[in-house]
C-alpha cells in the first residue's frame, strides 16, 4: 500500500496500519508465551546478549536512530521464560516513536539486584504508573507490560515504572538476591 499510493495524506494512516498490524503480530507471540506459563521452566539467559540483540537492534527503528547505551559491565544471567525476555525488551524499547535514545544500567542491593530500562521518550503520566500494567490498559504497549509483569513475577521478580513524566520512561526490575549469577565477562 505504501508504494501504491505514495499520497502523503494517506502515508499517515498507512503507517497506523502497519504499526496496528505489527503490535497484533507482537502480542500473537507474546500470548502464545503467556499460554506456556507452567509448561516450561525458566532458563538461565545472558542479560547483556538479550539486551544487545532484542532492545537494541537498530535495524527495528527505522528510519530513525537509536542510541543504546548499556551500563552493564559485568556478564550476567538471569531465569527467563525462553521467548519471554526477548519480547519483553521489545515492548519497552519498541513502544514509542520519538525514543532515540535507550539506557540500561544495574545496581546491587541488600534485596536483589535492579535493572533499569531508561529512555528519553514522553514519558509515563503519574496517574498511569500502575494502570500500564493492567490487562486492560492499553496504550502504546496492549497487553505487553501486563503479560511481562505476569511472566516475571513467576521467577519471583517485580517491575515497576519510576520515571519523570515529560522526562522519559524508566522501568525498574528487582531480580531477588540468589536469583541472578555473574559469570565470566565475555
Amino acid at each position: 500500500m505504501k508504494r501504491s499510493y505514495p499520497d502523503p495524506s494517506l502515508q499517515e494512516f498507512i503507517d497506523k496500519e502497519i504499526q496496528a498490524a505489527q503490535n497484533i503480530k507482537t502480542q500473537i507471540l507474546f500470548t502464545k508465551d503467556y499460554q506456556e506459563i507452567g509448561v516450561h521452566s525458566p532458563q538461565w539467559f545472558d542479560l547483556k546478549k538479550i539486551i544487545l540483540s532484542n532492545a537494541c537492534e537498530s535495524s527495528r527503528f527505522p528510519p530513525r536512530t537509536l542510541l543504546c547505551t548499556l551500563i552493564i559491565l559485568r556478564s550476567m544471567q538471569i531465569p527467563c521464560l525462553k521467548r519471554s525476555s526477548t519480547r519483553f525488551l521489545k515492548t519497552l524499547s519498541g513502544t514509542v516513536k520519538t525514543i532515540t535514545n535507550i539506557e540500561f544500567s544495574y545496581s546491587i542491593l541488600d534485596e536483589g539486584l535492579v535493572v533499569a530500562y531508561q529512555d528519553n521518550g514522553e514519558g509515563i503520566p503519574a496517574e498511569y504508573k500502575e494502570a500500564i500494567f493492567q490487562r486492560k490498559f492499553f496504550r502504546h504497549t496492549g497487553f505487553g507490560l501486563f503479560l511481562s509483569r505476569t511472566i516475571l513475577r513467576i521467577t519471583g521478580m517485580t517491575i515497576r515504572e519510576t520515571g519523570e513524566p515529560g522526562k522519559g520512561a524508566r522501568f525498574e526490575i528487582l531480580i531477588p538476591a540468589g536469583a541472578y549469577r555473574f559469570t565470566a565477562i565475555q
